[in-house]
């Protein structure tokens, strides 16, 4: 057996050991070695060390590999599944985009005709393709003839980040396609391609979006109705404890993390009216968690996670679940299309709607409007809301020095790779094109090794000179950000914790009113510290804003004047004066009256 690689980066030896004479002759073995290093993961956090040459030779190789794959049983299929993200990485890193990878490997040019394809072709596009691919056939067309391929090829192909402009356009007719996408039966392990999908699918600036991520989510929801999963039928709905028993389902909880720095005292103030219990992964357990709950219970790694998930909820029998956040882990995905307890509640986390069925009301702090699109269910508003966590990060309180002054107005981008666009892009070239004085940029997209490698490809070759900070701890990032003068937020997608880091440094933060949750938070974040300037409701709004910003010849040297929020401060004044924990105890009441149960 071919060992696999163990983060040392891909290199020359490596190649030449897949390129063997055996290998070549061994398209079995060939299959297997290449899938075990693909797949190891080890190897991606490590930037190539390769020459031209020997990309072109890895290029070769991998479409080699695609176009050898055998998908005869479900096997074969599986592996391309998870093969998926890391030939799209390997392609970006060699410095071609993933669907000419794909499209050597099936002799695929740009004319291509769907349906002139062999079945294997279009097998291999549905789990590997890219929305560049969809031109000149409808996903109901596809789906007419093979329901199973069509909705494989959606979900894979909005798993993607649309940087480029014709890749955006293709993006957005498959999303305004896609909710009309018919059910289909899929393998078990399509689950995790739908929570990948569902998850970018927040992230994608168009209208349909929501629609596209709610069709995911039935199809989701389908295939876990059709596993052998422990039963799931929904309990009496009762106070039968003194303190109704609160399972908070998390995921990234740990000090340091955004979301922490967002829920944690929010899960803290639960306490007040609810015996909680953190349900969450041991590799997050830390001393912090005793401190937000009464008590705890971690899963470990398994190979069969759901059904022992599912278990350990049923063991804890909660009265109702809390999801701070869902759609980042699987764990969350899954869990929030089933029916786990009488009541079960999601709060503004990732902050996209989870499109669950199951999910019974949304706890909202003050503030944030309900979305025009992407419906929450069930909106319970409470007031106090802490915007950082209860115990801060020491890193987040260390006093950055004034950089001297320059003519050189430099932009910071803080923006997770799945946040970035062509519409968003485009918008850092005209800001840039016309504000009429020097700038350089800095793009925070924590992504490290391969993955960075290959976005950091992408943006010079779209931006120019930009600088693409990889991945670090908390306080080397506050110390690059503190060299900033304005931040521009992303859009549609924009990120609280950038937010409240940038006006903590006293930078100007320039964001885009959006019509969902994920657009509306930063909004309220600016209102909240008296800086409603530099909110604009359109784009040319925008670009006016961050323009005025740069030309300011006093931005410099005024830019440190803090902006600090009250310690506890609400994010407007109170609507009824609730806490979070009293606020989502009389909902539980109020359930549980309407369902005929003794208060």
């Amino acid at each position: 057996m071919i060992a696999p690689i163990k983060g040392d980066g891909l290199t020359s030896a490596d190649l030449a050991d897949l390129a063997t004479p055996t290998m070549q002759a061994t398209p079995a073995l060939f299959q297997r070695a290449v899938f075990e290093r693909l797949t190891d993961g080890g190897w991606e956090q490590k930037p190539l060390t390769l020459d031209q040459a020997q990309r072109d030779e890895l290029l070769n190789l991998l479409a080699r590999w695609i176009a050898q794959a055998d998908l005869s049983d479900g096997e074969g299929e599986a592996r391309l599944m998870q093969a998926r993200l890391p030939l799209r990485r390997l392609a970006h890193a060699c410095g071609v985009r993933s669907a000419d990878l794909l499209g050597y490997a099936l002799g695929m040019d740009a004319t291509f005709s769907l349906f002139d394809l062999s079945v294997e072709q279009r097998h291999k596009l549905a789990l590997l393709g890219d929305a560049s691919f969809y031109r000149g056939f409808s996903l109901a067309q596809w789906a007419e003839r093979e329901p199973r391929l069509a909705m494989l090829f959606a979900a894979a192909a909005v798993d993607d980040t649309a940087l480029e402009a014709p890749h955006a356009a293709a993006m957005r007719g498959l999303l305004a396609d896609l909710s009309e996408l018919p059910l289909a039966d899929l393998p078990p392990v399509a689950l995790n391609l739908l929570h990948r999908a569902c998850f970018m699918l927040g992230y994608q600036p168009s209208a349909h979006r929501y629609r596209a991520k709610q069709r995911l989510a039935e199809q989701a929801a389908r295939m876990l109705a059709q596993l052998p999963l422990p039963q799931t039928l929904k309990p009496a709905l009762r106070p039968s404890r003194e303190r109704p028993r609160l399972l908070v389902i998390a995921e990234k909880l740990v000090p340091g993390h955004a979301f922490y720095r967002f829920f944690a005292d929010l899960i803290q103030q639960l306490r007040s009216h609810f015996e909680v219990v953190l349900y969450a992964e041991i590799e997050t357990r830390c001393d912090a968690h005793r401190e937000l709950s009464h008590s705890q219970r971690y899963f470990r790694p398994s190979t069969t996670p759901l059904a022992g998930w599912i278990e350990d909820v049923r063991m804890l029998q909660p009265d109702l679940i809390f999801y701070p956040s869902i759609g980042m882990s699987f764990l969350t995905f899954s869990l929030s299309l089933l029916r786990l307890a009488p009541l079960q509640v999601a709060s503004s986390g990732h902050p996209s709607p989870s499109c669950s069925a199951q999910i019974d009301a949304t706890l909202l702090f003050d503030g944030l409007p309900i979305p025009t699109i992407g419906a929450l269910p069930m909106p319970l508003y409470y007031h106090q809301h802490r915007l950082l966590p209860a115990r801060e990060q020491a890193s987040a309180t260390v006093v950055h020095a004034s950089p001297p002054i320059s003519p050189v107005r430099t932009i910071g981008i803080n923006a997770m790779a799945s946040k970035l666009n062509a519409n968003f892009l485009d918008m850092i070239q005209q800001i840039r094109a016309n504000c009429s004085v020097p700038t350089r940029l800095l793009m925070f997209p924590n992504v490290g090794g391969l993955e960075h490698q290959g976005l950091q490809a992408r943006l010079l070759a779209l931006l120019g000179d930009v600088e693409v900070i990889p991945t670090t701890h908390h306080a080397a990032y506050l110390d690059r950000l503190a060299e900033c003068d304005i931040i521009l937020q992303s859009f549609p997608f924009g990120g609280a914790n950038t937010t409240i880091d940038g006006l903590k440094l006293g930078i100007p933060v320039v964001c885009l009113r959006g019509d969902s949750l994920s657009g509306l938070i930063d909004p309220m974040l600016l209102a909240l510290y008296h800086a409603e300037a530099w909110c604009a409701n359109d784009l040319i709004a925008y670009a006016e804003t961050a323009i005025g910003l740069l030309r300011d010849p006093h931005i410099a040297a005024n830019r440190r004047r803090r902006l600090d929020q009250p310690e506890r401060q609400p994010a407007t004044a109170a609507i009824g004066g609730m806490a979070p924990g009293a606020a989502l105890h009389a909902h539980w009441l109020a359930s549980t009256v309407a369902a005929g149960e003794p208060s």
